[in-house]
């Protein structure tokens, strides 16, 4: 009959400590909004010190047969940063191993592989959906690595080791991967449902474009002097020409179809750096850093252009719409971006006042 070791078991917990260290560092990386790729790099390697430390003090059950959290630490690498991530740390974590030295190199380096392995297998087939059932099963699936010391010592030194072994390393595998993965998991959701409030709080719900709180925010850092004096910035200001008999002839629902579609559009033409902001009403408001008068006129000619050119279905009928809009533009040095927008406003009552669907630059600001 094969009994664990219970000191062996609580052994294996101690080791696994590290874990809580690893998991903060992991939400730092969440939290501090780096790229994915930088933000893999550094999972990568934070995954790996905590393999690393966990391999330092390691618990000897046998001469050179060595036991630590490193498996569950590759593992959980690949299942929370991804095939780099995971990938990152099994080489760091190798190349440890292999510095060290002693005996059983060769069975770690071959245990670390089948960890990862295990990690990409249930990316695989779980993606970012996470439960502690399929972390257990992660776990589990280590118990793998229990067949690499066949393949380099003999039967008769292999068995009377896992017959001591092998429940205490599984369970503290499952329990590891469980503990450690639905800590990770949790700061998945948190970070998550952050991101969810922190766009909700920066988008208009109708349209997806930015709200008016992302224009005071810009309004807000052009007066701290975010921008150099010489960078010139267009403004545009878009209204939907008579929408208000569009919501009177086919009803608000298809209005909010009409801004939607107009939204998309604006989206389109605009660059990532750019603010596309829904004004108020069917008023939209771009803001375009570094561009010229010109570049901004000829951008917003492509909007008004593409809006005369779709159409609308309602009632067994197909409609159109059109837009004018104003353009202005200036320094960040000459005034405050409220001016510029004064000034694209004024050059909308222009435009309107010229027949609407149309442009119009105000070139003197």
């Amino acid at each position: 009959m094969i009994v664990a070791d219970p000191s062996l078991i609580a052994a294996l917990f101690g080791k696994l400590g590290i874990a809580a260290v690893v998991v903060l560092i992991y939400r730092m990386i969440r939290h501090s909004g780096i790229p994915v790729g930088w933000s893999e790099l550094a999972t990568g390697i934070a995954f790996a010190l905590g393999a690393i430390a966990s391999m330092i003090n390691p618990l000897e059950i046998a001469p050179g047969i060595m036991i630590d959290a490193r498996n569950v630490m590759v593992a959980m690498a690949t299942v929370f940063g991804g095939f780099w991530a995971g990938l990152l740390a099994a080489v760091l974590v190798t190349g440890a191993r292999v510095l060290i030295g002693g005996a059983g190199v060769e069975i770690a380096v071959l245990s670390i592989m089948i960890s990862l392995a295990a990690g990409l297998a249930y990316r695989g087939l779980k993606g970012q959906r996470h439960n502690l059932i399929g972390l257990g099963l992660v776990g589990l699936s280590l118990s793998i690595t229990f067949a690499t010391p066949f393949l380099f010592l003999p039967s008769a030194t292999v068995l009377p080791l896992l017959q001591s072994t092998w429940v205490a390393i599984t369970v503290s595998n499952i329990a590891g991967a469980m503990i450690m993965g639905g800590a990770l998991a949790a700061e998945d959701r948190l970070e998550n449902a952050y991101g969810e409030l922190r766009l909700a709080a920066m988008t208009d719900p109708l349209t997806g474009l930015k709200n008016r709180r992302q224009l005071d925010r810009l309004i807000n850092s052009w007066h701290a002097g975010a921008f150099a004096a010489d960078t010139i910035f267009t403004a545009m200001l878009i209204d939907v020409d008579h929408f208000k008999s569009v919501n009177d002839a086919h009803g608000h629902s298809l209005g909010d179809d009409v801004l939607k579609e107009i939204a998309g559009i604006v989206s389109r033409r605009v660059r990532r750096n750019d603010l596309a902001v829904r004004f108020g009403g069917d008023e939209i408001v771009i803001i375009m850093p570094d561009c010229s008068a010109r570049r901004g006129l000829a951008v917003a000619e492509g909007i008004r252009g593409k809006v005369a050119q779709t159409s609308f279905y309602a009632e067994g009928e197909l409609f159109s719409v059109t837009v004018s809009i104003g353009v202005a533009a200036h320094s960040a040095s000459t005034a405050g971006l409220s001016r510029l927008l004064d000034a694209a406003d004024r050059a909308l009552y222009r435009a309107k006042a010229e027949g609407r669907n149309r442009c119009f630059l105000l070139e003197e600001v």
